[in-house]
């Protein structure tokens, strides 16, 4: 007879990327995926004016992370404003 462990990491339903986000750190400058694509990039610009454009990339990335299989609408929405940002703001992923 097979039977699942509980405690084997194989079987387990927490996600094991660990990526601190915080609620709310976009949505604060009317972030949605619900919105059309010129309102969400007018939030992200807001949020690239106080927090810097690398972090709102790294957030975006974030939300594209542990979007990944739960829901690929939201996943498709938030590559393609990081790829915006990314080519607005000349981004690259390296300098801090």
């Amino acid at each position: 007879m097979s039977y699942r462990r509980h405690g084997s990491p194989q079987y387990s339903r927490r996600s094991r990327v660990r990526i601190p986000v915080e609620k709310g750190k976009l949505s604060r400058f009317g972030y949605s995926t619900s919105l059309p694509a010129e309102k969400r990039r007018k939030a992200l610009e807001k949020a690239v004016d106080e927090y810097g454009a690398l972090s709102v990339a790294r957030k975006i990335n974030a939300m594209i992370i542990m979007r990944k299989r739960r829901q690929p609408e939201a996943r498709k929405i938030f590559e393609s404003d990081a790829e915006w940002i990314r080519d607005q703001f000349k981004v690259d992923g390296f300098v801090s």
